[in-house]
């Protein structure tokens, strides 16, 4: 993308994520869609219990800010944002069922994922990352390569590595990963399971 002002400036009237990022209801709708669709990994939810689990979250809030903070019903708050241009919401009937379901739009879960990669998940996992980029740019570099001899010293270093991993496990020296490396691969499936799901509901859409 080239970031020239008339770019920016026409993206900033078009893109559904900077439209909820200026809305006055941001701090709502943020935290409400958050909690009920990426916190739970949930793809679709059913109309009604989306209102149900609105009605609670604007009674918590009512609680703490006063009932003038956010004076609308649940349902129509939700009218509301699947209505709004652009939408933050989708309202379809699957065709197997038939109860009316809701789910997120793709532009508002990036919105929603750049807020919570600004918050920061308090690990930084970079070893599982160098690796996989590693392994990639490797793959790459082999992939393309027509000297048939660099493929063939490829190949047989990775017979070496792999009957070496086979020899410490054989001889029960294999002590397995450290709880640092578990932590960062688990770190690493989380979030490219979070990202995966979100280019689901980018190619559906």
């Amino acid at each position: 993308m080239n970031f020239s002002f008339e770019q920016l400036e026409q993206l900033k009237e078009s893109s559904t994520a900077l439209r909820l990022l200026r809305s006055p209801h941001f701090p709502l709708i943020g935290s409400f869609l958050y909690q009920a669709f990426l916190h739970t990994n949930r793809r679709s939810i059913p109309y009604q219990e989306l209102v149900t689990l609105l009605d609670y979250h604007l009674a918590d809030l009512s609680e703490i800010y006063g009932s003038d903070k956010y004076p609308k019903s649940a349902q129509a708050y939700l009218e509301d944002w699947i209505n709004i241009k652009g939408g933050y919401l989708r309202k379809y009937l699957p065709m197997q069922g038939d109860s009316i379901e809701c789910d997120l739009l793709p532009d508002v879960e990036k919105a929603l994922r750049w807020i919570e990669e600004m918050q920061g998940s308090g690990f930084v996992g970079t070893e599982s990352r160098l690796k996989l980029l590693m392994g990639l740019i490797s793959d790459l570099v082999h992939g393309t390569s027509e000297d048939k001899q660099s493929k063939l010293q490829t190949l047989k270093q990775r017979k070496a590595e792999l009957e070496q991993e086979i020899q410490a496990v054989e001889l029960g020296m294999d002590i397995g990963y450290s709880d640092s490396q578990v932590r960062e691969k688990m770190f690493l499936i989380s979030t490219m399971s979070r990202q995966l799901l979100g280019d689901f509901r980018q190619v559906e859409a």
